[in-house]
């Protein structure tokens, strides 16, 4: 009998042996670990200017690559930004599980957004929630401070997207399949919005006094969409609401301030960093000027008409910095592009003359561009 009891205890050992081995193995593959991120809006080098730069909540949205459900939804309020490698960087980080594969994505300063409902919608997006229905979400793009997610007086909304990302049981993670990188997550993020610069000068003092408002017209009132293509990779190309915005009102003598330089011998008014919302145009709207956001200057003076320019990254009153590549369109010309697109900016000087607004061509760039003073 004692063969058949060593063969019977033999095939106990071996069947112990490769189950504490699978346990083992499942042990490892579902472990989570802390996972980090290094959230950024520049690259390595570029001048941080802090109002644009700005990151003060984040919310991390991972979904399952094959069901591209969600299965993480956390958010996180920001103390400070670390000052690493001349970027300003937010440090977040929670536990995830090894070997696996996530698509990512980013959105910063969500409570920039003043309608609570799309706030909640954020937040409870949970598992029964698949990552096309983000196309269904987006900012407030409103005339006013109150309705809108873009104004100056705001932190700027953001967003970001990395797919097929592998956490490993490195401390480490891989894109694409590629090799393992080691360290935090590194994200760039993309501004939702587009700066605009204002500068008035003139010679004539007392024309000074006859500028009454500058107004946008023809402005997107509706929503901005999180990313500028849905999931099935159709462009989110604007088709909402219109509205106007007074950027700017001359009667307020607590908002406009003039000041005198002597060595041009030039009355100047400056606005910097107006923010507004992006706007994608599709293939034949944006060609069509009057899809175009519309900048007017309006004047109190019988012998002026109200003069204006239409806003977009390619029109008969743009140019180029050399610090953008106008996407679709490298060199100014026809066909015009009055799209807005995020992460633009935009630097207009207008000229007031005895009997009319010269208005120079407006200076279109990366936001990002390298010749911005700290004091921006």
């Amino acid at each position: 009998m004692k063969p058949i009891y060593i063969s019977i205890y033999l095939l106990l050992m071996v069947f112990f042996f490769f189950a504490c081995e699978r346990d083992e193995r499942e042990t490892v593959v579902n472990e989570e670990q802390e996972v980090s991120f290094d959230i950024t809006t520049r690259k390595k080098g570029e001048i941080v200017i802090a109002p644009d730069d700005t990151i003060k909540w984040v919310r991390i949205l991972a979904f399952d690559p094959p069901t591209e459900k969600c299965v993480y939804n956390k958010f996180f309020s920001v103390a400070f930004q670390d000052s690493i490698a001349d970027k300003l960087v937010a440090k977040v980080a929670f536990r995830m599980k090894l070997d696996t594969i996530y698509h990512f994505v980013f959105i910063v300063n969500e409570r920039s957004e003043p309608d609570q409902t799309r706030l909640d919608a954020l937040a409870a997006f949970d598992e029964s929630k698949h990552i096309g229905m983000l196309d269904n979400m987006g900012f407030s793009a409103g005339a006013t401070s109150a309705t809108s997610a873009f104004h100056e007086d705001k932190y700027i909304p953001m967003t970001a997207m990395i797919e097929n990302v592998r956490i490993t049981n490195k401390a480490g993670h891989s894109i694409n399949g590629g090799d393992t990188i080691p360290g935090p997550i590194q994200v760039l993020m993309e501004r939702l919005g587009v700066r605009l610069d204002l500068t008035f000068e003139t010679e004539i003092e007392e024309k000074k006094d006859k500028v009454e408002y500058v107004k946008l017209y023809n402005f997107p009132t509706g929503v901005v969409p999180l990313f500028d293509k849905a999931r099935d990779g159709t462009p989110n190309s604007y088709t909402g609401t219109r509205g106007t915005r007074t950027i700017a009102d001359f009667n307020d003598a607590e908002e406009i301030r003039w000041s005198f330089d002597a060595d041009k011998d030039v009355w100047i008014w400056n606005k910097p960093r107006v923010i507004i919302p992006s706007i994608l145009l599709g293939n034949l709207d944006s060609t069509d000027e009057d899809k175009a956001v519309d900048l007017r200057v309006i004047y109190d003076d019988p012998t002026f008409d109200d003069e204006g320019v239409r806003l977009g990254i390619n029109t008969p009153n743009t140019t180029y910095t050399e610090y953008y590549d106008p996407p679709n369109n490298p060199l100014p010309g026809e066909p015009y592009n009055y799209s807005l697109p995020r992460n633009t900016r935009l630097e207009l000087t207008a000229i007031i003359k005895e009997f009319n607004i010269i208005i120079n061509p407006i200076k279109v760039s990366g936001w990002d561009k390298k010749n911005v003073s700290l004091e921006d």
